[in-house]
């Protein structure tokens, strides 16, 4: 729980009791009317907060246009983005056999939590709140920006939280909070921009830069695991890469003292394999560029797994098997089985 949450006064529990189901007032006649939803100052309350102007859109002339710059009105619609976020991850979760109509309705709700947490941010951003609730505003955007696919809105949020967020709430913290706070997102926002404008690295050595050494210091692991990353990809040394970025490579980053939390850890995976996807792409293009023929022997099926990051590190998704990989290659022209051998393929050299 987070320590603001922790601060705030405990609900009053009304000794009234509510109706059930036929225990509403009794209409004429002796029959007990059925129980009613909730009262119309709750249900008009959940319209506004439905229906709340966000601030940069209202400029503040519309009416309530200001309200998301209060901080009561901000914990209060951050706890109507959690109800909706519920909701969202029990009924809408993906699974591999979804249907096209069951994904865009699932992709419509999930912009739709991006949508008010943009506008939470910027109620935030315009009341200038740099506190530990503004921090956990910003960075489950990050994370939620990374699980629903929406890059555009991940760099927007990281320009904002990595590293001025940080340093402005630096100085009231520990410095084991700091890292506890800084480790999971900063890994997420680095990884991003290896995976928004692949294969260059400016974007990412920019970013890098710019952290200092107290939010990030260089003696700990995640800092030499994504510094490793990055020249893996470099030097085209696709099998360290695989190996660095396997699950249990991108797990050990938490022991550092910042643990994060599952959904920081969601979305590190997440972004991980994203990444890991972008390298087969050019790890397939090196192979086939430098052999004429592909095998499909033991010992080269297992070499190509790993060079090809065929492996999912998300939980419950599974990776692709070397004879599909073969399969769908060969439909869009890369490579031709060989006649009458089975497990050989040629590959098609660009005239």
């Amino acid at each position: 729980m987070s320590s603001w949450r922790s601060k705030q006064p405990s609900s009053s529990t009304s000794n009234s009791i509510t109706p059930g189901r036929g225990q509403g007032p009794t209409a004429r006649g002796g029959r007990s009317r059925p129980a009613r939803g909730p009262p119309p100052v709750v249900q008009t309350r959940r319209w506004q907060l439905e229906n709340i102007a966000s601030v940069s859109r209202s400029s503040g002339l519309d009416k309530g246009g200001d309200a998301l710059k209060d901080q009561k009105v901000q914990e209060e619609y951050w706890e109507f983005i959690q109800e909706k976020l519920n909701e969202v991850q029990t009924r809408y979760a993906w699974h591999s056999n979804e249907f096209e109509a069951a994904a865009k309705q699932r992709v419509d709700v999930q912009e739709n939590i991006l949508i008010r947490l943009r506008k939470l941010r910027e109620g935030v951003s315009s009341s200038k709140r740099n506190d530990i609730f503004a921090l956990e505003v910003y960075e489950t955007s990050l994370y939620l920006s990374t699980l629903f696919e929406s890059q555009r809105q991940a760099i927007s949020v990281i320009h904002q939280l990595v590293p001025e967020l940080y340093l402005s709430i630096v100085p009231t913290t520990s410095a084991s909070l700091q890292r506890n706070h800084c480790i999971p997102p900063i890994l997420v926002a680095l990884v991003h921009h290896l995976v928004a404008v692949y294969p260059s690295q400016s974007q990412f050595d920019q970013l890098l830069s710019s952290i200092p050494i107290s939010l990030f210091p260089k003696n700990l692991r995640a800092y030499k695991w994504i510094k490793s990353v990055s020249a893996s990809l470099r030097c085209r040394n696709y099998v360290k890469f695989e190996e660095l970025t396997r699950k249990y490579a991108v797990d050990s980053l938490f022991e550092d003292g910042g643990g994060g939390n599952q959904l920081s850890r969601k979305a590190l995976h997440f972004i991980v394999d994203s990444l890991r996807k972008k390298a087969r792409d050019t790890a397939w293009k090196v192979i086939c560029s430098s052999y004429r023929e592909i095998t499909n022997a033991t010992d080269t099926r297992d070499w190509l797994k790993r060079s090809l990051c065929l492996d999912s590190i998300i939980a419950n998704r599974n990776g692709l098997e070397i004879e599909q990989w073969l399969q769908e290659r060969s439909k869009v022209g890369d490579i031709r089985q060989k006649e009458n051998i089975e497990g050989r393929w040629i590959v098609c050299k660009n005239r």
